[in-house]
């Protein structure tokens, strides 16, 4: 997971949770390999949840987390 546009990243555990700061305005960026990579833009969220999606359905894969504002 990347916040864009700074670039900073972050990896998700087993289960597939992270936490990562971020800021109205940027774009987090979710990408695994064999899966689609998806943007989401940061609005007043503090969790964003994403189900990775891509070529291989059967193996699809949630993950949430949190997110703090500077």
């Amino acid at each position: 997971m990347t916040v864009l546009p700074e670039g900073v990243g972050t990896a998700s555990d087993l289960d597939g949770n992270y936490q990562v700061t971020a800021e109205q305005g940027d774009t987090l960026q979710f990408s695994f390999i064999g899966f689609a990579t998806q943007r989401v833009p940061v609005e007043n969220q503090t969790q964003i949840n994403v189900v990775m999606g891509g070529e291989r359905p059967a193996h699809r894969r949630g993950g949430g987390g949190g997110v703090r504002g500077h």
